[in-house]
């Protein structure tokens, strides 16, 4: 084990919050929940306060290991360690997962899809689909329209504006919000359907992850960790010269 400050004739002070006469805990260099190398795993002892260390590991280490592309490769590794997975607390808020806008997809065309993490498999959301003017699809969920232009509901023409899901009260719910919104042709609209694509299994989608400030902080975050686990030991050598 690497010599602590302390036993390098040094007050353990907090690289964090620079506090001395606090307690202090053990701090993974990399999140614990990335795994753990045995004699190699780098932690830093009477470096980072038990306060530092949980209020950090709340704010970026868990958006890190929840809510963030690398949590999803990193589900897909804690798929195969029984049902230790289901126990995680997976977020979709920065991972997106889609069909291409292509003709393959017939009515699933552009939908948004989330995670079902007591099946690991990708759920079909409920949504309604807009094509746009310039025919771009956009999706959004009953949670998403009040911040939707909602001139994208006006005029639209036949076949401009489709209600897809699994949950038919949330469709029905969609539904009369769409009408809501001024869509002429909502009460046009078919009841909403479970689509065929939702029920024939997985297709290649475009799964998509979003970088926020977050995110950065908490890989900052290892890299600040990192430095002080390597020149810790070069500051205790050099007081012992």
């Amino acid at each position: 084990m690497r010599p602590s400050a302390r036993l390098c004739g040094y007050m353990p002070q907090c690289i964090y919050c620079k506090k001395i006469d606090v307690q202090f805990n053990g701090e993974h260099v990399i999140p614990e929940a990335f795994g753990t190398f045995g004699a190699d795993t780098m932690i830093l002892e009477g470096q980072v306060c038990a306060l530092c260390n949980s209020t950090l590991g709340g704010r970026l280490d868990q958006v890190l290991a929840r809510d963030s592309w690398e949590s999803r490769l990193r589900s897909q590794m804690l798929a195969g360690q029984g049902g230790r997975h289901r126990r995680d607390r997976f977020r979709e808020r920065r991972v997106e997962m889609r069909y291409e806008d292509e003709g393959r997809f017939p009515e699933c065309r552009g939908a948004r899809f989330m995670m079902d993490w007591q099946r690991f498999f990708p759920r079909l959301m409920d949504q309604v689909i807009v094509v746009d003017e310039i025919g771009i699809r956009q999706s959004f969920t009953l949670e998403e329209l009040p911040q939707a232009d909602t001139r994208l509901f006006l005029d639209r023409p036949p076949g401009s504006i489709s209600i897809i899901g699994t949950d038919m009260a949330a469709c029905e719910a969609l539904r009369h919000a769409v009408i809501q919104l001024g869509a002429r042709l909502a009460s046009d609209l078919a009841p909403p359907r479970v689509p065929e694509a939702a029920v024939r299994g997985p297709s290649p989608m475009r799964i998509e992850g979003f970088i926020d400030e977050a995110i950065w902080r908490a890989i900052a975050k290892i890299a600040f960790n990192y430095l002080a686990h390597i020149s810790a030991s070069w500051v205790c050598s050099a007081s012992e010269i």
